[in-house]
C-alpha cells in the first residue's frame, strides 16, 4: 500500500492550524472519477493497495518518508524577499498563475 502521513503529523496541532487557515488557498483536483475508479477495481486483486490509492486520490498522497519529513522541519533558512519590487514581482507571477488556473 501507498504511505500515509505519519500520525504525529496528523495531530500536530500547528500543522492543523495552519491547514485550516489556509484550507481556502489549498486547492486539490483530480481528473479521475475517483468513485468509479474504485468501482473498477473492486475485483483486483490486491484490495490494500487499491484501497490506499482511493484513500490517497481522496485525501492527499505523502511525498515523504518520515526521516525526510524530521529533517526538513529542522532546516530554517531566511531566505525571504523583502524589497517591494521582488514583492511585486511575485505578486505579479501568482497574479498570472492564478487567471490561467495553474496556482495551488
Amino acid at each position: 500500500p501507498l504511505p500515509s502521513p505519519p500520525e504525529h503529523l496528523l495531530s500536530n496541532p500547528q500543522i492543523q492550524a495552519t491547514l485550516k487557515a489556509m484550507d481556502k488557498d489549498i486547492k486539490v483536483e483530480t481528473p479521475f472519477n475517483i468513485d468509479r475508479l474504485e468501482l473498477l477495481f473492486s475485483t483486483h486483486p490486491n484490495q490494500p493497495f487499491v484501497a490506499s490509492v482511493i484513500k490517497s486520490l481522496r485525501q492527499g498522497f505523502w511525498p515523504f518518508y518520515d526521516a525526510e519529513w524530521e529533517e526538513e522541519s529542522k532546516q530554517h533558512i531566511d531566505n525571504y524577499v523583502s524589497e517591494p519590487e521582488d514583492i511585486a514581482a511575485l505578486r505579479s507571477h501568482r497574479d498570472q498563475e492564478v487567471a490561467a488556473g495553474r496556482w495551488s
